[in-house]
């Protein structure tokens, strides 16, 4: 008795391990498709370049939308851009020291 529920347990780890393989293929298959209903079908009457542009300029919305009124994303960060000295009047915009940024200015001594 003890051998048949040996080999049916056996067939049983067998059969979830193939059931759970399938399973792993099918998440990486769906996971593999990137894109939109817009990339795969463009709009004849647009072009790629303007589609792709207005994406960016949705995308740049979306992030804005995220911050404080009167802070702008960058780098995964709200900022001030009129008066970061590290983001001065656009990401990146480092001022030279002394440092300081005002209204979107860098100012010197």
């Amino acid at each position: 008795m003890s051998r048949e529920v040996s080999v049916m347990l056996g067939r049983l780890r067998r059969r979830w391990r193939v059931a759970l393989l399938a399973g792993v293929v099918a998440l990486a298959t769906l996971s593999c498709a990137r894109g939109s209903y817009n990339d795969l079908n463009p709009d004849p009457g647009e072009n790629l370049a303007e589609q792709n542009a207005a994406d960016r300029d949705r995308e740049r919305e979306m992030r804005r939308s995220l911050c404080p009124a009167g802070t702008t994303p960058c780098n995964g960060e709200c900022v001030d851009l009129q008066s970061d000295a590290f983001h001065c009047g656009g990401c990146g915009e480092v001022c030279a020291p002394p440092g300081i940024c005002d209204r979107g200015q860098c100012l010197a001594d």
